[in-house]
């Protein structure tokens, strides 16, 4: 990955590179000249963009979801980063263009958080939960498919291997809760926290750029979840009554989002502490996007946040920079 990507641009940088169109709307100046608004993404997030040359043109031959090669310069307006397109086009076939340019991917070791998930699976001693988790697996496609998945559209673990990266924090918790809570059923927990997220990899499509497929969107990652854990307990030979109600429990009681409810509360000691774990990672991560991507220039503070109803203090930059040079 080569290229900084759309949102690491400073005002008056230069930028050519591939994005997706993820909307556009045509405007009209007061002299009734038309003109583009659009927003852009790529591996690095995304960006409002506008397009003065060939407005109606464009906005007539550019589909949303389309990969396109844009040329332009980054400008400052309303104290927010925006690019000022001169040219753009579709890209053409014969550019192959890699997904991980496109989508967001982790800023974290993969490879890493693999083998720490590997060891959390093998952790695990409950011969039936094994078995369900061997179903829910069953090739190593399966299980790639379940931990490239992002965890969230817009507001935390919203990249490639957002589930992984958020599966293993919170195991990585678990096992620290488990220390000081030795009464903790911590197979029961680990599988939860496993299972939860199998929707996620039909609920959230990522071809072109993150978002809902049809089927996410009308059902959602709860019903997604219990669906695909039901089917696989049912194939595990004397699956035990208990265990299924549990587990069944823990995937319903889960909140889609932050903010968001679920299908019935938590009743148990897991599923309290699966929801806690999972509104905890999900906090923390949607606050270092927002500490990273809405900070207004020259300022401490990031801009309103609608998710959390507040501003984010970020902290005095001079201090920042200090710390960041004795660390060098």
């Amino acid at each position: 990955m080569n290229k900084p990507g759309l949102k690491n641009l400073n005002v008056g940088e230069s930028y050519t590179g591939y994005c997706i169109l993820r909307k556009k709307e045509l405007k009209y100046k007061q002299n009734g000249d038309p003109y583009l608004v659009l927003e852009l993404g790529d591996h690095s997030g995304r960006l409002r963009a506008k397009a003065w040359k060939g407005a109606k043109e464009h906005y007539d031959n550019l589909g949303i979801g389309k990969l396109m090669k844009v040329q332009g310069k980054i400008q400052s307006f309303l104290d927010a980063s925006e690019l000022n397109i001169e040219r753009m086009r579709l890209a053409r076939k014969d550019e192959e263009i890699e997904l991980e340019n496109i989508v967001p991917v982790s800023k974290k070791d993969i490879a890493e958080l693999k083998m720490r998930f590997a060891r959390h699976l093998e952790g695990i001693s409950d011969e039936n939960i094994r078995a369900l988790l061997d179903a829910l697996f069953q090739d190593p496609e399966s299980l790639e498919e379940f931990l490239k998945a992002p965890s969230g559209k817009l507001w935390h673990h919203n990249y490639l291997y957002g589930v992984l990266e958020h599966v293993v924090c919170m195991l990585d918790l678990a096992d620290v809760l488990y220390l000081h809570y030795p009464q903790l059923k911590i197979d029961l927990l680990k599988a939860g926290i496993i299972i939860q997220k199998a929707g996620r990899k039909i609920q959230l499509g990522y071809e072109d750029f993150i978002d809902f497929t049809t089927e996410g969107r009308l059902l959602g990652p709860n019903v997604l979840a219990f669906q695909i854990v039901n089917e696989a307990i049912q194939k595990v030979e004397d699956f035990p009554e208990e265990l299924r109600l549990q587990l069944l429990h823990m995937v319903l009681s889960q909140p889609e989002n932050i903010n968001q409810g679920s299908p019935v509360i938590p009743m148990t000691l897991e599923s309290i502490i699966l929801y806690l774990l999972d509104e905890l990672d999900m906090s923390i991560n949607a606050t270092q996007r927002i500490i990273e991507n809405d900070r207004l220039p020259d300022s401490n503070w990031t801009r309103f946040n609608n998710l959390f109803n507040r501003f984010i203090y970020v902290g005095d930059q001079a201090i920042n920079q200090k710390s960041d040079e004795q660390d060098e």
